[in-house]
């Protein structure tokens, strides 16, 4: 019997080869979409659940709150780290990071000195690491790093990119930074991307033998975590560090608040600063899931749609197989067969374009995603049972629809036309598909606008040929040596040290005391060239110099807004202390300067003030002549290496570093543009499929309107007015829930593109255009035929 209905099954689908192409690349893309989506919704909610033990750990981190403002870091008080170890009774193991991230590694290969530089997860770590952090080696082990005072544990690609294996690697000495002699104890495995700490070279430091106490300064780089004995609950850590804050009131800044978060929870924690990789809202995550949804949905309204309306065509079949004595049940089963080989072969021409569009994403993603990542058996059940609800949802109601065919209706009318309700179920459908479809282009369209709008809107300063280098240490001597041999190069315009860079991820704050209240206000070390190099303008006042004092400031407008200034000249001359520098150093206003965009601009530009000094830099800024930046790059390569000899010489363009801010942005505008062109052009398959019904049934009125004059525009006007209106329908149900998530997203940032109603009308006008190339191409073929074959039977 199956085999019979297989038979047959095949033999229908040969027979309707548009209807069955149709429906496949439908069903196909739509399901592709989906998988590409939900495995990297998937990606993203198994992060950190690499680490064995992981439901019991937490991350420590610092909760701030200032001038209504609130920042989480994952920075603690070294304070914290010596009393949970020792007195908090729920402490299973307690450990602590010193994140360098980047670095140099200095050894020996084949008799010949070698420099290795290391970009990001480089870590110092204590003995307690593995207890919370328990890595697979491949060589070595973490007993053998415990056992030396100078270990050092490599990742596996960075063992065998400095001695071609990891057992070779063993034994070997490594100097970290040019400074600290270390010997390699064991070589790990790499933990996978989806991590929220990465590890590349983890190596033992001085800095953990003698922690000072401190309660009060959190350094940025000094990260704590936990784990619980068995039993013990969150809650409980969070009784114990509320009250260890107010043991030490008089030590702990009021509005600080020690507190934790699951090791399973802190990729999601939006604004979690320290981080490896930046945390991803869940409102994100939540939308590319729908859209996941949506686009199977959408697949199965095609099949819906395109079965209902062939379904006139296959009345005969069905009455003629009524009156052979086929019941209502095995008709039924004959159709869901059909629909279940269509979404079967669907379902292998989706993986290979799942595949396929995650190894063209992967770049812009940044992560690597396979469809090997469904070879589990959690994820190949639930494809199972997706693959039944498919065919479910896609060829009950068809099936429902076509057996209920009374035999002697459909077998006493050569055309047998379906009830009003078919079609009113097929334009809602429709109505469906594009209202979804354009939520999902108008949301595009303001990701991409608003995207471009953060990439060339004014950050207060100049960015074209302009390179920035960060300096191994702050020898004073150093620096300034290497901006002077710098500045002399041919090709050089001018160069300049500040304690960061134009385009930095972080900042430095600062309290200060204005008429008997603290401010926090952010504040930057530049020396006399940096103003100029990056045409910084200057609104009153005069630069700073090389004479000026530590006391002599700049400030920003930001600034002179926050003190209640009218004017940039009425700021001259304000004096204001700060507390913690040379028993309150009172600090002089010199000079205004306009507002920069040091940050990210989800951020408003803060108050801030820059001054001279002569210690202290971290960062050479150069601005380049217009041409021949290649040979200017390899001269300062040579001073480079002159004078950090063993360093290697790594450059960011400030133009690269200012995109770098709106990465994750970038990618999401291109992510949605990808998955709303494929939700449209999911629903003009369904419109090219309908309408190619449409003219097979009217051939004979069209031919009927030819010859009472009717042209090519009025043929297609003809086939297109109801679905033009369909579509409009669609973009009024549309348009409230595209404004609605358009404005949750821009709310993330401080400075934001004004919605108007021309980035609906866009959306509008290509739903409208792709849907009238769909259709219009049926339309001008039917027009075009000689209406002699369509009436000559007539």
């Amino acid at each position: 019997m199956l085999r019979a209905n297989l038979q047959v099954a095949i033999r229908n689908l040969n027979k309707y080869r548009v209807h069955t192409l149709i429906n496949v690349l439908g069903l196909a893309m739509g399901i592709a979409g989906s998988i590409v989506l939900g495995l990297y919704v998937h990606y993203h909610h198994q992060f950190d659940t690499y680490w064995e033990g992981s439901e019991s750990a937490f991350q420590l981190y610092t909760h701030i709150e200032r001038e209504g403002e609130a920042r989480d870091m994952v920075a603690i008080p070294t304070g914290l780290y010596y009393d949970l170890r020792d007195h908090y009774p729920g402490c299973e193991a307690i450990t602590v990071l010193y994140r360098e991230e980047e670095g140099t590694l200095g050894y020996q290969h084949k008799g010949t000195n070698k420099s290795y530089l290391v970009e990001s997860g480089m870590v110092a770590i204590d003995t307690s690491f593995d207890q919370l952090f328990p890595l697979e080696y491949v060589a070595g082990s973490f007993e053998a790093f415990q056992e030396l005072p100078n270990g050092i544990l490599l990742s596996e690609p960075v063992a065998t990119a400095l001695y071609g294996s990891p057992k070779a690697a063993l034994g070997k000495t490594i100097w970290v930074n040019q400074e600290s002699k270390t010997q390699v104890a064991a070589v790990f495995q790499k933990p996978p991307a989806s991590v929220s700490h990465s590890f590349e070279v983890l190596y033992s430091s001085t800095l953990f033998q003698n922690i000072p106490y401190d309660w009060v300064q959190l350094r940025d780089r000094f990260v704590g975590m936990i784990r619980l004995r068995e039993g013990e609950e969150i809650s409980g850590l969070q009784i114990w560090l509320d009250h260890w804050k107010e043991k030490l009131a008089d030590e702990i800044p009021a509005n600080y608040r020690m507190m934790a978060i699951p090791f399973e929870e802190m990729h999601f924690k939006v604004g979690l600063r320290g981080l490896s990789t930046v945390p991803v809202t869940p409102w994100l995550l939540n939308m590319l899931g729908s859209v996941a949804v949506v686009l199977v949905l959408l697949a199965c309204f095609n099949f819906i749609n395109l079965s209902t309306a062939l379904a006139g065509e296959r009345a005969r079949e069905v009455g003629v197989r009524k009156v052979l004595g086929s019941t209502r049940i095995q008709l039924a089963v004959q159709f869901l067969l059909e629909t279940a080989c269509i979404a079967g072969i669907a379902l292998l021409v989706a993986l290979f374009l799942a595949e396929v569009t995650l190894i063209s994403l992967e770049e812009f993603m940044g992560v690597s995603i396979r469809i090997s990542m469904l070879a589990t058996q959690e994820i190949i059940g639930l494809i199972m049972v997706c693959f039944a609800a498919v065919t479910l949802m896609a060829g009950a109601y068809p099936a429902w629809t076509m057996t209920r065919f009374t035999p002697i209706k459909v077998l006493q009318n050569r055309t047998f036309l379906l009830h009003q309700g078919k079609v009113h179920l097929r334009r809602t459908l429709v109505v469906l598909q594009f209202s979804t479809s354009q939520v999902l282009l108008m949301t595009t369209l303001v990701m991409i606008a608003q995207v471009y709008f953060l990439k060339n809107r004014d950050t207060g300063y100049a960015t074209e040929s302009r390179l920035q280098l960060v300096l191994p240490d702050v020898d004073s001597n150093k620096s300034k040596y290497l901006r002077d041999e710098v500045s002399a190069l041919a090709g050089v315009r001018d160069a300049s040290l500040s304690t960061q860079s134009a385009a930095a991820s972080g900042s430095s704050s600062i309290y200060i005391w204005v008429n008997n209240a603290v401010r926090r206000v952010n504040y930057l070390m530049w020396d006399e060239h940096y103003q100029e190099l990056f045409d910084i303008d200057l609104l009153a006042g005069t630069p700073l110099s090389a004479k000026d004092s530590i006391s002599k400031v700049l400030v920003n407008e930001s600034f002179v807004t926050q003190h209640g200034f009218e004017t940039p000249q009425a700021a001259l001359g304000y004096r204001f202390k700060i507390p913690s520098l040379q028993d309150s150093l009172t600090m002089e206003v010199r000079g205004v300067v306009e507002d920069f965009q040091v940050n990210s601009s989800h951020t408003q530009i803060p108050p801030s003030f820059m001054f001279y000094y002569q210690d202290g830099f971290y960062a050479l800024s150069v601005h380049l002549n217009d041409s021949d930046h290649e040979t200017t790059l390899t001269q300062l390569e040579k001073v480079w290496q002159s004078i950090y000899p063993g360093f290697l010489f790594d450059f960011t363009w400030t133009e690269d570093a200012l995109d770098a801010f709106y990465e994750k942005e970038t990618q999401l505008s291109l992510l949605f543009l990808y998955f709303s062109s494929l939700a449209i052009l999911i629903g003009c398959l369904g419109l090219y499929g309908l309408a190619h019904f449409m003219v097979s049934r009217k051939m004979k009125e069209v031919g009927v309107r030819k010859v009472l004059g009717a042209n090519v525009f009025n043929i297609l006007w003809l086939f297109s007015k109801e679905y033009i209106r369909l579509i409009i329908i669609g973009f009024l149900l549309a348009v409230p829930v595209g404004v609605y998530l358009v404005d949750e997203w821009l709310a993330n940032f401080a400075y934001r593109i004004t919605l108007h109603g021309g980035y609906f009308a866009a959306g509008l006008l290509i739903a409208l255009l792709v849907a009238l190339l769909a259709v219009g191409y049926q339309s001008v073929h039917a027009a075009q035929t000689n209406p002699i074959k369509s009436l000559r039977n007539e």
